[in-house]
């Protein structure tokens, strides 16, 4: 197991997921791998770490309105590529953490990809 996902409090999962958040994109975001605590994301111009926005998460047919994104991590797009990685923290409240947890849980075992099947970004 590598550092980092040692480090990791809560389960990262393949599971379709929207994220909106205008202060980061004019479109819609799909994170390549989401937990309940942050997202990983693809954008067309590099934010500043530590940079705070709202956005809600859609998973399945509940919507996670109230979160606050912070960026985590920026790091380049492959070579020629005008896109950035961005790690996102989310902050909400403890019940709906809890919740959207227990969501990723349960979707990833309907759609049989379990935390390990991710490999580590």
């Amino acid at each position: 197991m590598s550092d980092q996902a040692e480090k990791r409090v809560f389960a990262r999962f393949r599971i379709p997921v929207v994220v909106d958040a205008p202060e980061l994109s004019d479109f819609p975001l799909v994170p390549g791998d989401v937990s309940a605590n942050g997202f990983k994301v693809v954008v067309g111009k590099q934010p500043r770490v530590g940079g705070a926005f709202p956005c809600s998460i859609q998973i399945a047919q509940e919507m996670f309105g109230d979160c606050e994104g912070a960026i985590a991590w920026v790091r380049k797009g492959p070579a020629g590529s005008p896109s950035w990685e961005v790690g996102i923290s989310v902050q909400t409240r403890d019940e709906a953490r809890v919740r959207l947890a227990s969501l990723l849980e349960e979707l990833s075992a309907q759609f049989g990809r379990s935390a390990s099947s991710v490999p580590d970004a």
